[in-house]
């Protein structure tokens, strides 16, 4: 299942108003190492900028920025924020022609990377548009790539990334018409084992 969710908020006030888009994704970090036939790929936050279309920020990482900047990464114009796990990604993608603030916190076990731009003044009797997208789902090159520069980089699989870019997925989802069915039908035999997906 993929849901791509499209936010575009006008505010329009009678009085003045202060409004921010900040936007953020949380997940814990748990140990995914599944058997033998498990395939690691990266498990962790990204993020992207003008400069750096994919920057990989690792949960040791996020500690390390929690610690030493208050959880500031970097400011940059447009870009995105994402967490990745696996196959799937969740990924936060801003109107471009803005700068953002890009963070990371740890809090409990629970790790944050989010994005948020600056205060604007809204006068009374004007408008404000704030917008945004939301992508969670499966991490397929071909619906990533137009969403954002540099977004089709989270793809990752592993040391078969050369045979799944090319054939694996697109191959099993043909086959078995689900991107779930087509995961599990390829590793059937090592995760009847393991359990990990």
């Amino acid at each position: 299942m993929i849901l791509l969710l499209t936010m575009k908020l006008i505010i329009d006030h009678s009085i003045r108003g202060l409004v921010s888009f900040y936007a953020q994704i949380k997940r814990k970090n748990f140990d995914s190492k599944g058997g033998m036939f498990s395939f690691n790929t990266y498990t962790g936050a990204a993020i992207s900028s003008a400069e750096t279309p994919y920057e990989k920020i690792t949960f040791s990482k996020m500690e390390d920025i929690a610690k030493e900047k208050q959880g500031f990464i970097r400011n940059s114009q447009g870009g995105w924020a994402a967490m990745q796990q696996r196959y799937f990604l969740s990924v936060w993608i801003p109107q471009q022609n803005k700068t953002y603030r890009y963070f990371s916190n740890v809090n409990s076990g629970l790790y944050t990377i989010g994005l948020s731009d600056d205060v604007v003044n809204v006068p009374a009797g004007q408008k404000a548009t704030i917008a945004a997208t939301l992508y969670t789902g499966p991490g397929i090159t071909e619906n990533l790539a137009p969403l954002a520069l540099g977004l089709d980089r989270t793809v990752d699989y592993g040391w078969l990334w050369l045979i799944a870019s090319a054939f694996f997925l697109d191959f099993e989802k043909d086959l078995s018409g689900s991107w779930e069915l087509g995961l599990g039908n390829y590793f059937n035999y090592a995760f009847d084992k393991t359990g990990v997906l």
